[in-house]
Parts: C-alpha cells; structure tokens; sequence
C-alpha cells in the first residue's frame, strides 16, 4: 500500500528527470514541511499529505507549467492503486 511519501518521491525523481537533479532537489527541498534526501526520496512530511503534495507540485509549476501535467501522469496509477488517498486538487 503506498502513501504520501511515495507519491511525492515519484513526483521529485520524474522533476529530476525533466530540470535536473540539482533544479528539482532544490525546490522540493523549498516546500516547508517536506525532507527530502540527496536521492529524491522523499523522507518525511508535516501535516496533510494532500496537502504538502499538492505545495510541491504547485513549486514544481511555479518553475515549470507542464511539470504538473508530467506528474498527474506519473503519479495517477498511485492514485488509481490507492484510492483511500486524496489527490490534490491541483491535478485533479
């Protein structure tokens, strides 16, 4: 069964795919609440998983518009797998 964790670690490793290991790191390494290691796995979170998601992707797109369409695709089957977990509204 995945969780959060796990949905915002696919979401980093697609965005160091597409900007960049150093790019993506550093901005989900900016969204507060989020630990994030040097691998892009994403380690820990404060608060609402949903929620914290949804900031990520949102800094994601502030950088990079598409990158919130390149990650609804990577990240829905975990949706589609898991359904007692809210997708954000931001990909919705």
């Amino acid at each position: 069964m995945a969780d959060y964790k796990d949905v915002m670690t696919k979401a980093v490793q697609k965005e160091m795919k597409v900007v960049g290991e150093k790019t993506a790191l550093k901005i989900a390494k900016s969204v507060e609440g989020i630990t994030v290691n040097d691998k892009g796995e994403v380690t820990s979170y404060s608060g609402d998983g949903s929620t914290k998601l949804g900031d990520m992707i949102e800094a994601y797109t502030d950088f990079s518009p598409v990158s919130k369409h390149l990650i609804k695709r990577k990240v829905d089957p975990i949706f589609e797998d898991n359904p007692s977990l809210e997708k954000p509204d931001i990909i919705t």
